[in-house]
């Protein structure tokens, strides 16, 4: 018993130190469309790895977007062009400092823009 119980704190220590490295990118839309109301909006889900400096981007519609991150003071440090199909993409960014990142989305119908930490 006293092993699995060790067992059991070892995994669930492993799962929030795996956790803390892998963080949630916070979305806005940055323009609403007056004809959708604004609870209809499915925002992008992205995450970003530090430790391997890879972006997970997904999107549930079908468009392409001009993919943006600028550090603090407002330069870019990535560009690319993302062309969503509904499945995850990833990205690997060059090596960022620690600091603030804002994240753009800009698409023909959407815009959105986010955050993370490094």
């Amino acid at each position: 018993m006293k092993k699995r119980l060790l067992l059991a704190a070892f995994l669930l220590t492993f799962l929030f130190v795996r956790a803390d490295n892998v963080q949630t990118i916070d979305w806005n839309q940055k323009s609403t469309d007056p004809k959708a109301p604004r609870s209809l909006v499915v925002l992008p889900e992205g995450k970003y790895d530090p430790t391997n400096n890879v972006l997970w981007l997904k999107l549930a519609s079908y468009e392409s977007y001009t993919l943006e991150i600028t550090d603090c003071n407002g330069y870019i440090v990535f560009q690319s062009l993302v062309v969503t199909d509904g499945t995850n993409q990833s990205y690997i960014l060059p090596q960022l400092e620690e600091g603030i990142y804002n994240i753009s989305l800009a698409g023909s119908s959407r815009n959105y823009v986010g955050y993370f930490t490094v």
